[in-house]
């Protein structure tokens, strides 16, 4: 099973979908922090 980090630190709804890609979320979990980020900033 591939290690997901990230998860314990994102919300459910970003979780859920990384959980179901975890084969692919280390390319795009880098653009899901950015627009959290973004959305936390305002």
């Amino acid at each position: 099973m591939p290690r997901q980090p990230s998860l314990s630190r994102m919300p459910a709804p970003i979780a859920m979908p990384v959980r179901l890609f975890n084969g692919e979320a280390a390319a795009w979990e880098p653009l899901i922090s950015l627009v959290v980020l973004d959305a936390v900033r305002g």
